[in-house]
């Protein structure tokens, strides 16, 4: 259905311009002669003003033969007909526009084309001044959706009726399965409501519904299922159906049955009061019933049937008030502390303790306001309530402080002063944070509340200066003030004061090589080789009241004396290479290294130098990436950690590398994107605790098949009671997938020594590219390396 919207839609708002009354006396002077005819090459009637009180509008028809009756104003074009607006052009055999009633007809294999849809159909019958029309014998086209009809009707500006019409994703003659109705009403950019449905799979019906809603711009399936086994959960079957009560609600419905947990059920409700105001509330409930036994039917009881009530709450809402304020509200409940990682493992991987809240935000290019209440929902967590917290931050702004000293330049004594500031010359910033915070500690079920009151403020001015024409310096200085209503050791309020100084240096360094050569197909046009040191240092004596006397609750209250140096350099290798045609700029080679110094005061022991960070990267071909980290141990003189991946991959440079940049990809812009074929390895070694690597091939074999391969082994592993493992294989994961047209199937065999096997068998309507998997409710857990990035879908 999505097919004949945008063409249709096409033919009334694009393809014949928008209405106007009939005014034209005297056709436009590009227009033929009346009665003459002309060459295709030469011949067409352009230029017809609807509407001579406004901007022109042009509809010009070529043609075999093209004329303009002046005496019935008509203009007739036959043959190998063309008719062209803006980015449409319409295509047919013969071609009346009736310039006094505003009617234009089209017949004979017509065919209307733009980006991305195409429409055909017998004849067309459009009115300018109506903006109504029927398309007679209608086929569609708008991937990946394909669609028919013997008459579609427009019968407003936001919404057509299509007549026995169907709707498929299978591009061939005979689809292998279509949506079929008498009737279905289209409303543009929006829905598609269909009555008395029927679903054919080729020629047999399986099922009729009753009335449908399609949304246009959901691509999602209306049912999901997952079916698998594991060793946790046993036999399951994850099912999941969208539902679309009004564009403004919508959501899912999700029935899932575990072998040996039992049925589970949750509704996913998505509403909109408007664009600014809208949100989700998920809910999932299970009465568990917990197996003592292996299987639900084939195996004997080895210990009681555990049966208890299990559930979870989740409500997100966002307002924009107005351009400059939000309101955030998120609402987490769950009945036990392990129902998130057990049910919905992929959120709890990415968040272990979800907030509740409530938060008001405004923001403005001078200042920002918060209002924050926290408070805690699940009694099994600690928590630290904030009931409120208000923040009043002042952005860094401009000062125009006239400075109070004048800077001399040799050779320029007798110049005007304004001279010396320019060569000179910065920018006074000042900045603050101020906050009220009412702290309280709850621990997990039960236990002592600390709680305190605390207010903050923090004052900063800073100076921002070139020096020597190179060197970015920025000193600073600030004040911080907290009054609190009670501190650790006693029940009295307490205030603390402490000043902190410092500055910030960075300069950049370049040098070009002139080299241009393709050897080993480098692709190399002049090389830029940038260097960027950067020098920070912060000082600050300590406090009227050491952290040891207050309650702490965050970083605020654990600020103590501080006498730090923080050197860093980047390196970069950078080129241009013909991307699409034209010379671009990529990096060939990015390396960070960076540390801290800690100076010592007269009593302590001299310095301390932190441990060293280095990052590194390359990309000297577009399909070989080459990523590392590592972290040194400057007192012990040894490497304590580093990780290394490699990807080999038509693109793997530049489109996906690991999960992080994987996520980044613009996979709604090109939504069947994946390597055709790639290799990822990777490891991961910290010292005294493990040694992993991880490996991964896929390969596109012929043009149905597609088959990955994922490896994960310790090398060493040390567990926290002290026992040991050497090389041990740790996860195989083997993905089989076979492209049925518009369907693929794709299994998955899954064994991880922790958690058993997994065998899912996938079935995806390739309509539905962006199709989430469920996994979340099944078995997925984040890879090591390169995995996620390889086997895209």
């Amino acid at each position: 259905m999505q097919r004949l919207l945008p063409a249709a839609w096409l033919i009334g708002m694009v393809c014949l311009g928008p209405a106007a009354p009939a005014q034209a006396e005297t056709p436009p002077a590009r227009e033929t002669l009346p009665e003459q005819e002309a060459s295709k090459e030469s011949a067409m009637a352009g230029g017809i003003s609807l509407d001579p009180g406004k901007a022109v509008t042009e509809i010009v028809v070529d043609g075999d033969r093209v004329e303009y009756r002046e005496y019935d104003r008509i203009v007739v074009g036959t043959g190998h007909v063309v008719t062209t607006y803006q980015d449409t052009v319409l295509k047919c055999d013969r071609a009346v526009v009736y310039l006094a009633t505003q009617d234009v007809f089209l017949s004979g294999h017509v065919r209307v084309e733009q980006p991305g849809a195409l429409l055909e159909g017998e004849e067309i019958l459009y009115n300018f001044e109506t903006r109504k029309g029927t398309i007679i014998h209608a086929e569609g086209t708008t991937l990946p959706w394909y669609s028919g009809s013997d008459r579609l009707d427009k019968v407003s500006d936001d919404g057509m009726v299509v007549r026995e019409g169907y709707l498929t994703s299978c591009d061939f003659e005979e689809p292998h399965f279509r949506l079929q109705s008498r009737q279905m009403r289209i409303i543009p950019g929006d829905r598609v409501l269909v009555k008395n449905a029927t679903v054919f799979v080729g020629p047999v019906p399986v099922a009729f519904l009753v009335s449908y809603t399609h949304p246009l711009n959901d691509r999602r399936p209306r049912v999901t299922l997952t079916p698998g086994t594991s060793k946790e959960w046993g036999a399951f079957l994850l099912t999941s159906w969208r539902y679309y009560l009004h564009e403004n609600v919508q959501g899912k419905v999700n029935v899932d049955f575990r072998e040996r947990l039992d049925v589970a059920y949750g509704v996913d409700t998505r509403y909109k009061f408007t664009e600014e105001n809208q949100g989700i509330l998920r809910t999932y409930y299970t009465d568990e019933r917990r197996l003592g036994r292996e299987h639900l039917l084939f195996a004997e009881d080895k210990a009681p049937t555990v049966e208890r009530e299990r559930y979870r709450v989740q409500l997100r809402h966002r307002w924009e008030i107005d351009r400059d304020t939000t309101a955030v509200l998120e609402y987490h409940q769950a009945k036990d502390d392990r129902f998130l990682q057990e049910f919905f493992e992929r959120e709890f991987e990415e968040d272990i303790h979800p907030k509740s809240y409530l938060q008001i935000l405004r923001s403005s290019p001078r200042f920002s306001a918060s209002f924050v209440a926290r408070k805690r929902v699940n009694r099994f967590e600690s928590e630290i309530e904030q009931l409120p917290e208000v923040v009043y931050d002042v952005r860094p702004t401009s000062v125009d402080w006239k400075r109070p000293w004048r800077m001399i330049v040799p050779g320029l004594e007798d110049e005007p002063e304004e001279i010396h500031y320019d060569r000179f010359g910065g920018s006074w910033y000042y900045q603050s944070s101020n906050s009220f915070n009412a702290f309280k500690r709850k621990p997990a079920h039960r236990g002592i509340d600390d709680h305190v009151r605390r207010f903050d403020t923090l004052q900063q001015v800073s100076y921002q200066v070139k020096l020597l024409r190179f060197l970015s310096v920025t000193p600073l200085v600030n004040t911080r003030q907290t009054a609190y209503s009670k501190l650790g050791l006693s029940d009295e309020p307490g205030f603390r004061g402490l000043m902190e100084t410092g500055f910030d240096v960075t300069t950049k360094f370049f040098r070009i090589f002139e080299l241009e050569t393709d050897a080993y197909s480098l692709d190399l046009h002049r090389v830029r080789h940038v260097i960027t040191p950067g020098l920070g240092y912060r000082y600050r004596p300590d406090p009227t009241i050491p952290a040891e006397q207050i309650m702490q609750f965050d970083g605020v209250d654990s600020l103590a004396k501080l006498n730090v140096l923080a050197p860093s350099l980047e390196q970069k290798l950078q080129t241009k290479r013909n991307v699409g045609g034209k010379l671009q700029s990529v990096d060939l080679a990015r390396w960070v290294l960076s540390t801290d110094y800690t100076f010592k005061g007269e009593r302590d022991s001299g310095g301390q130098l932190a441990n060293i960070s280095s990052d590194f990267e390359a990309r000297p071909y577009s399909w070989l990436l080459f990523e590392t980290d590592s972290i040194f141990e400057t007192h012990q003189r040894r490497l304590q950690s580093t990780n290394m991946d490699v990807v080999a991959g038509p693109g793997a440079a530049y489109n996906a590398s690991d999960v992080g940049t994987a996520k980044g990809f613009d996979r709604r812009n090109n939504s069947d994107w994946e390597f055709p074929w790639a290799v990822g390895l990777g490891w991961r070694w910290q010292r005294d605790i493990s040694s992993q690597g991880t490996a991964e091939i896929v390969s596109n074999i012929g043009k149905k098949w597609r088959i990955g391969l994922y490896e994960r082994a310790d090398f060493k592993k040390v567990l926290s009671d002290g026992s040991k493992f050497i090389n041990r294989p740790a996860e195989t994961e083997l993905r089989i997938r076979r492209d049925l047209h518009e369907w693929t199937v794709e299994l998955i065999f899954n064994h991880d020594r922790a958690d058993g096997n997994v065998v899912l068998l996938l079935f995806r309507l390739k309509a539905y590219p962006e199709q989430p998997l469920e996994f979340e409710r099944s078995y997925n857990r984040p890879k090591l390396g390169t995995r996620r990035a390889l086997f895209a879908g």
